[in-house]
């Protein structure tokens, strides 16, 4: 557990019980944004779900489409969903008490 302080806000980011995110895992979030991104882009409707083939994450970030790329990126989701942060900062004056997942 991580727990990060400044200015009377805090913010704890708790691992899953597949281990705590790591910047590795960021490749996913950064492909994802980047498919929203072209949808808005094409005047598409944005949806709270980001659908992607794995084959495709593979190709676009370089990795291995072998059966150990696959798997690595299973474990990035599984750490990415596992991941919670909790914090006392309000957004738009909303908290979320209970935190929330990366994924």
């Amino acid at each position: 557990v991580r727990v990060y302080e400044r200015n009377g806000c805090t913010l704890t980011i708790k691992p899953g019980y597949d281990g705590c995110a790591t910047i590795h895992d960021k490749d996913i979030w950064l492909y994802c944004i980047s498919q929203l991104v072209d949808a808005k882009n094409r005047g598409e409707v944005i949806n709270r779900k980001v659908r992607f083939t794995t084959y495709d994450f593979l190709k676009s970030t370089n990795r291995s489409i072998g059966g150990r790329g696959y798997a690595l990126a299973v474990q990035m989701l599984k750490r990415l969903a596992g991941t919670r942060i909790e914090t006392n900062i309000a957004i738009k004056g909303y908290r979320a008490r209970e935190g929330f997942g990366l994924v």
